[in-house]
């Protein structure tokens, strides 16, 4: 057996690692107990073959190009599109939220790039990472590979020559509402469980630097690294509970 890809368990094996049936073929296999992709053949583009395999699984789209269109024989199955068992793999790791991406293609939006952390939360941080081997925040992206969440994991790897980190697609909102009809808009982020649920003209409870207030939402954004960090956040949907 040799490890073609460490970050995504991708080896080559010969057809005897492999049940009868596959003695005479080759392929690519998921080992599910295992959570390994075996690459059975093609010598000389064993390699190759790994490495097209862990650019689909990184969302490549010059990799998912490069596998859709690469068809591969197994055995007596005979032609088989490599495309639909990648999906299958990806769709198990993120269920699991064990998709890997290059550090290097992640995005940055300047807000973050101008905002470093404060020294001793990236201490902390430091201390978790050396103390565990895993990052104590998840680096969360969005559609576009743009990080959103997590800047202090993604530094750290920077830091540490981590070549690829476990990564999280989400979304983070921006509402826009005044504390007055026809007063100036301000910003709130909403926190994870709001995400989706909130639109304009419902009402929801900031936290403003004099407390809690109620206002009418005006506009529903997607974050786009424009704002400000850290954003005041949106306690809840409608009022707080009086006690």
């Amino acid at each position: 057996m040799e490890i073609l890809n460490a970050v995504h368990n991708i080896v080559s094996v010969t057809p005897e690692y492999l049940s009868e049936r596959h003695l005479e073929g080759r392929g690519i296999y998921y080992i599910k107990d295992q959570d390994m992709i075996a690459v059975v053949g093609w010598e000389n583009e064993i390699k190759r073959i790994g490495e097209m395999i862990a650019d689909y699984l990184e969302l490549s789209p010059e990799g998912k190009q490069k596998a859709e269109e690469f068809c591969l024989s197994s055995g007596s199955d005979g032609v088989i599109r490599v495309n639909d068992m990648l999906k299958e793999i990806a769709r198990i790791r993120w269920e699991k939220g064990q998709f890997a991406m290059r550090t290097d293609e992640i995005r940055i939006f300047p807000c973050f790039a101008d905002h470093p952390p404060k020294p001793e939360k990236m201490e902390s941080k430091n201390l978790y990472y050396q103390a565990h081997g895993s990052f104590e925040s998840e680096i969360i992206l969005d559609g576009a590979g743009n990080l959103i969440d997590g800047y202090t994991s993604y530094l750290l790897a920077v830091q540490y020559g981590v070549s690829h980190v476990p990564v999280r697609y989400g979304r983070r909102q921006i509402v826009a509402a005044a504390h007055r009809p026809g007063g100036t808009l301000y910003r709130w982020e909403l926190p994870g469980l709001l995400v989706g649920k909130v639109h304009p003209g419902d009402k929801v409870t900031v936290k403003t630097a004099r407390g809690f207030r109620r206002v009418t939402v005006e506009a529903v954004e997607e974050y786009s690294g424009q704002e400000p960090e850290p954003l005041k956040m949106v306690v809840r949907k409608g009022r707080m509970r009086r006690r």
